[in-house]
């Protein structure tokens, strides 16, 4: 009897141990969040200050990128004549771009869905205190994609998705994310939480100098447009990871069978309110690199991306708004020395000028 005992006892001992530690481990995930899922738009506000007022970043990791617009709009004056959204195929749209000065915001993200576009959009007419002149609109082919994956608004801008569909009158079908607390007892985000508790290295900081913008670092300048470090932006090798790039699944253009309907109806109501404020639409359409658009132009199971860029032009001619670039890079005058992987394009490569007329 006392044997039984004893073993129950040591059972229930066990059992104590492994829910403590599993208590433990989400406490500690959630403490240290280190994607910045769990955090508000504060944890970037002196970041966010700093490039309102002029200064350049230096980007050295993963950081919540959804999160930081949010609190450049949130603690910025929003007094700008140019704004870009997109994904980061976008992000380095600036002010060089423009052929006179113009006080400009790039508001792209990585990955970035029309979801992103009209919560940022609907974020930023919130806080604005200035009407902008002209909204650069980096239109990737997946943001037609129902299938494209991509959730990562969902976990910080899905509130103002949600208040812009309801304010235009849409139907919103997509429903709050939260797989995101799975993180907390996630192995891969623990392992992360104790790289962050034991480094120093902040992923965002203000810029000192040039010569720290080493190898996988990024400037993110003043305006929010990116620069890739040196040896990303002059060396080659863009070969190699094109062919990497359409080795297994192509980002977010598998289960492509067709231009969603409700997507395509929303980017429509999503331009119509920009335009309507008397904003000059551009539509921005970044290129492939040649390895990666002659392989989609020949696979059937993407030939949406096609699609969705004749959708684009007969939208653009029938609403009046100019389109620059092209999926296609050799539309427009691009090689492979042109990219520095299958989707990014060099910067200073950059064939594309925006005006305001």
């Amino acid at each position: 009897m006392i044997a039984v005992t004893d073993y129950k006892r040591y059972v229930f001992e066990c059992i104590g141990i492994v829910i403590t530690l599993i208590f433990c481990i989400i406490i500690f995930n959630y403490w240290q969040d280190s994607a910045d899922i769990f955090s508000n738009e504060k944890i970037y506000r002196s970041e966010a200050i700093a490039s309102c007022s002029g200064k350049s970043l230096i980007v050295s990791g993963n950081y919540n990128e959804r999160l930081f617009i949010k609190s450049v709009l949130k603690y910025g004056i929003n007094d700008y004549d140019v704004l870009v959204f997109g994904s980061s195929r976008a992000m380095f749209i600036g002010e060089k771009e423009m052929p006179v000065k113009l006080h400009l915001r790039n508001l792209a993200v990585s990955g970035g869905s029309l979801y992103d576009d009209i919560a940022i959009w609907h974020a930023y007419v919130e806080n604005e205190k200035k009407t902008p002149q002209m909204v650069v609109i980096g239109v990737d082919p997946w943001i037609f994609n129902h299938n494209n994956g991509e959730t990562r608004w969902k976990e910080t801008l899905f509130d103002e998705y949600a208040a812009a569909m309801k304010n235009w009158g849409l139907t919103q079908q997509e429903k709050r994310n939260f797989d995101i607390y799975k993180s907390l007892l996630s192995i891969s985000y623990t392992r992360e939480s104790i790289k962050k508790l034991f480094t120093d290295m902040q992923p965002l900081a203000v810029l000192e100098n040039q010569e720290s913008v080493t190898d996988g670092k990024q400037i993110m300048y003043a305006d929010g447009s990116h620069e890739y470090s040196k040896s990303d932006e002059y060396g080659t090798g863009s070969e190699e990871k094109a062919k990497k790039y359409i080795g297994g699944k192509v980002y977010q253009l598998e289960e492509y069978d067709v231009l969603d309907d409700k997507l395509k109806n929303d980017f429509s109501v999503f331009i119509k309110n920009i335009q309507d404020r008397g904003i000059k639409v551009v539509f921005f359409l970044p290129p492939y690199h040649p390895i990666v658009y002659e392989y989609l132009s020949r696979e059937a199971k993407y030939r949406k991306v096609l699609e969705a860029e004749q959708w684009v032009k007969d939208y653009a001619r029938e609403n009046g708004i100019v389109v620059v670039g092209s999926y296609d890079p050799k539309a427009i005058g691009l090689d492979g020395d042109a990219f520095i992987d299958g989707m990014h394009m060099k910067r200073h490569h950059n064939p594309v000028r925006f005006t305001i007329k």
